[in-house]
């Protein structure tokens, strides 16, 4: 399976850090919605997804989003697949408990939400079942930092969940069902759960546990914020260094393919085997004659021609110029620094050379002396 990153689809839909909470939660609604929906059976869940998409979004669908479902929403993929009884991992699902507690505490919220407020009230009503701490803080934990990283925006949040308060309701009922069929809940626990109401003077009745606790959560929520930005700066950091080493590694194969590709033209047959011969006239081993030397050196040009490296301009060769400042550097070089003669005139003595449209070398320009 593909490894996938939330960091995927932040990219695929060029996600800013304002846009990115509402985003996380449209997904994810959709998702936890069509888990349970009778009516969306039809398909896969990606089929599902898709048909479904543009009740939240007005961007096109991605196959990342169905990537990200398999590897942060499992728990929901099986209960659409073959149901809640088949999950084998009470973790999961008391993972469903605290996700859908914590967006009803949103939803059924009166009065000015903080992010510890928030965590105060979904612990104190998961914590009516779940009774791992740790386990508990963890979790909630994750989703804070999922959905509220960059901006804790609870009225947006409110009025995006507020429709789909069913929705909770019934995963919540349905997840406690799991945990009644291994007799771990009894009905009127699951009721009381159910029929849970704040009660208005909550803050006085559990001030001195919530002020320990909201030390030890603002401690533990810190930590994980780092370690999860770190997690985030080294997935970063990895995916550049794999891509540079992969553009470095295409650059240098190109290269050598270039060097050999040149090399194989010089010294290939049809052209006289350029290099050969003149290893061999160079060494002694085989002279050349004039004339042998001349056809080589023509042979080439023209095979230099044939990789796409000509000369720059052929026909003023030996031609006289005035030489202009504007124009050393862009049009041509020169000899030897004007300022340090009198004369501004010049010769044309090399073509200078150009790779396809690129220039290699400017024609060199032989300052005359006066």
């Amino acid at each position: 399976m593909e490894t996938f990153k939330k960091l995927d689809l932040v990219k695929e839909y060029n996600l800013n850090k304002e846009d990115e909470p509402l985003f996380w939660l449209k997904i994810d609604i959709l998702i936890e919605s069509l888990s349970i929906d009778e009516n969306n059976k039809s398909g896969n869940y990606d089929s599902a997804l898709k048909r479904n998409w543009n009740k939240f979004f007005d961007i096109p669908y991605s196959k990342k989003v169905f990537g990200y479902l398999r590897k942060h929403k499992l728990p929901f993929k099986l209960i659409r697949d073959s149901g809640i009884q088949d999950i084998k991992s009470d973790n999961f699902v008391s993972n469903i408990i605290i996700n859908s507690i914590m967006k009803l505490v949103i939803i059924n919220n009166e009065e000015t939400l903080t992010i510890q407020k928030l965590r105060e009230k979904t612990i104190i009503w998961a914590g009516m079942f779940i009774k791992d701490e740790k386990a508990l803080n963890e979790e909630l934990n994750s989703l804070i930092y999922h959905y509220f990283k960059f901006k804790f925006d609870v009225e947006s949040f409110k009025e995006t969940l507020t429709p789909y308060k069913d929705v909770y309701l019934k995963l919540l009922k349905i997840s406690l069902e799991y945990f009644k069929s291994k007799d771990k809940i009894t009905d009127e626990e699951i009721k009381n759960m159910l029929e849970y109401k704040e009660e208005r003077d909550i803050d006085d009745i559990v001030a001195v546990s919530l002020d320990r606790e909201r030390l030890k959560s603002t401690y533990e929520l810190v930590i994980s914020h780092n370690k999860r930005e770190i997690d985030m700066l080294k997935e970063e950091i990895e995916e550049l260094n794999s891509k540079q080493r992969e553009s470095f590694n295409y650059s240098m194969n190109q290269y050598k393919f270039g060097i050999r590709d040149l090399f194989n033209l010089i010294n290939s047959k049809n052209y006289g085997n350029i290099l050969d011969r003149f290893y061999c006239h160079a060494s002694g081993s085989k002279k050349l004659t004039e004339k042998e030397l001349t056809m080589l050196v023509k042979n080439l040009i023209i095979s230099l021609e044939a990789f796409g490296i000509s000369p720059y301009s052929e026909e003023n060769i030996g031609s006289s110029i005035e030489v202009e400042d504007k124009n050393i550097g862009t049009e041509y070089r020169v000899s030897d620094d004007v300022y340090k003669v009198n004369s501004r005139k010049g010769q044309i003595v090399f073509p200078g050379w150009k790779y396809k449209d690129e220039t290699l070398e400017l024609p060199l320009v032989k300052i005359k002396w006066s």
